[in-house]
């Protein structure tokens, strides 16, 4: 691709407005981690003929699992499933039920907030969970400490073109 002149391009990669949209299809998704359903953003990306990689469409598995709507152009179809990565630790941010923060200097774990209010000023002394987890203080809120599991993988696999 190729541009004469500057400007600002727009190209929808999800429903393909712009170029080549794919034929609908739907994949029904359920993902496991440590064995457990699990509720997960999943991405779903082809690689067609011609090698060039594309998002064919994406989804959530509420409890481990869904029905996934994407348009594909007749490629392998890779699932790639993501956990929550959180936002970085700001202070005084103020933050909500389930919201999941994690701390600047990356440890394996990320923090979901139990009981909304106000980060504090300045970094904590971050936490591993231990034991049954409880709910501990983070500024004006409360948070338990979360595992983040780094992307799952999985493909090439079937898609049911509708």
């Amino acid at each position: 691709m190729s541009f004469a002149q500057s400007g600002t391009i727009t190209f929808n990669i999800t429903s393909g407005e712009g170029g080549q949209a794919g034929e609908p299809a739907q994949v029904d998704a359920r993902v496991r981690v440590e064995r457990l359903p699990a509720s997960r953003e999943v991405v779903l990306l082809e690689r067609p003929a011609d090698g060039e990689w594309r998002v064919a469409g994406y989804g959530p598995t509420p409890g481990g699992s869904g029905e996934i709507d994407l348009r594909v152009v007749g490629g392998d179809v890779y699932a790639l499933a993501v956990d929550d990565y959180g936002v970085q630790f700001v202070g005084d941010l103020a933050v909500q039920v389930g919201q999941r923060i994690r701390p600047m200097q990356y440890t394996g774990w990320v923090y979901e907030i139990t009981e909304a209010g106000q980060l504090p000023s300045v970094e904590p002394a971050w936490w591993a969970a231990i034991g049954e987890n409880p709910s501990q203080p983070l500024g004006t809120a409360r948070a338990v400490a979360r595992r983040y599991f780094q992307p799952i993988a999985l493909g090439p696999g079937p898609v049911e073109v509708v």
